[in-house]
């Protein structure tokens, strides 16, 4: 299965070099250059622009700042809307506006795009050493197709919360993992 993986700061690198240890094909995409050097050094494919990352993958997951930081990564013109293909999964793991959240998860479903919202706990210990907990709300059927992806960050324990889509994301910790 091929990860784009958009952003790689302090949680982001350690998150993306855990899913090309554990096998994926892992393409990635950070504001500067030498964000994506070890990355590269290490295997990934570093790409110029989170559309192209995005174009490469099944799974897109973006690890940035805040609010207005997803919606440029996702909808700027050289944003992953214009690479993903319908079918794909983006898994936005920052921590940003539920409304913005549910907004963005609408627009990416009216082209076929599916969407979780998966922030995380743990900090960059956590994203190092694979000990994260991931809270996810979404479609529980999207949640099994990108469950898999979430263990090499996992460690023991993640959430889940089962939510009907129209009051999608809420998310809540339900151990699964286990």
């Amino acid at each position: 299965m091929n990860v784009a993986f958009i952003g790689l700061g302090i949680m982001g690198r350690p998150m993306a070099l855990n899913l090309h240890k554990a096998g994926y094909t892992v393409f990635v995409h950070g504001r500067r250059a030498e964000s994506m050097a070890p990355l590269g050094e290490a295997g990934c494919t570093a790409c110029r622009t989170p559309a192209e990352a995005a174009a490469k993958a099944d799974i897109v997951i973006l690890m940035v700042s805040d609010t207005p930081d997803v919606e440029q990564v996702i909808f700027d013109d050289d944003g992953v809307i214009h690479g993903v293909r319908p079918g794909s999964v983006v898994v936005d793991m920052s921590t940003i506006s539920p409304a913005a959240t549910r907004r963005f998860a609408e627009d990416l479903r009216a082209r076929g795009i599916e969407m979780l919202d998966a922030p995380v706990s743990g900090g960059d210990v956590g994203a190092i050493n694979a000990t994260l907990s991931i809270m996810v709300g979404g479609r529980p059927d999207v949640f099994e197709r990108v469950k898999p992806v979430f263990a090499p960050w996992a460690g023991t324990s993640c959430g889940w919360a089962a939510t009907a889509p129209a009051r999608w994301p809420r998310p809540a910790t339900r151990s699964w993992w286990r």
